[in-house]
C-alpha cells in the first residue's frame, strides 16, 4: 500500500517540478500539493524528492 502511494506521489512531485521549471524545493512541492487537494507530509515529499535524486 505504502508502495503504491509513493508512486502516485512521485508521479505529483515531477510533475510539479517540472512545472516550477526544476528549481523548487520541498517546502514549495508540499505546499503546491496541498493547495491541489493532496493528502501529503512535507517529510514524504522530502524523501520522495531525495529518492528521485531531485
Amino acid at each position: 500500500m505504502h508502495a503504491q502511494r509513493d508512486v502516485v506521489r512521485s508521479v505529483d512531485i515531477q510533475r510539479g517540478w517540472q512545472a516550477n521549471m526544476q528549481v523548487c524545493g520541498a517546502d514549495q512541492l508540499w505546499r503546491q500539493l496541498r493547495c491541489e487537494g493532496a493528502d501529503v507530509a512535507r517529510c514524504m515529499v522530502e524523501r520522495l524528492m531525495r529518492k528521485a535524486g531531485l
